[in-house]
């Protein structure tokens, strides 16, 4: 098994005064992906940025790390 190191950003919006997680985007750094969960965090209220090590063969991804979390979030990595 291969493992690659990925970095994805998650937004968070509010819908009917629920916190509600956006579509994940993928980003080509550390530092992209805490500038565009900044970014989205601004437009939509928060996002949080994670680093996780892709399995190459299958796409699971494991062992998320937190990079950073702005504005309004909740950790979806701990219901998993």
């Amino acid at each position: 098994m291969s493992f690659e190191p990925k970095f994805i950003v998650l937004p968070f919006r509010r819908s009917r005064n629920r916190l509600v997680l956006g579509d994940m985007r993928q980003a080509t750094s550390m530092a992209s992906a805490d500038r565009l969960a900044q970014s989205l965090a601004d437009r939509l209220g928060g996002a949080r940025a994670y680093e996780v090590q892709v399995e190459e063969e299958s796409g699971e991804m494991h062992e998320p790390r937190l990079i950073s979390a702005h504005g309004e979030t909740f950790d979806v990595m701990a219901e998993a």
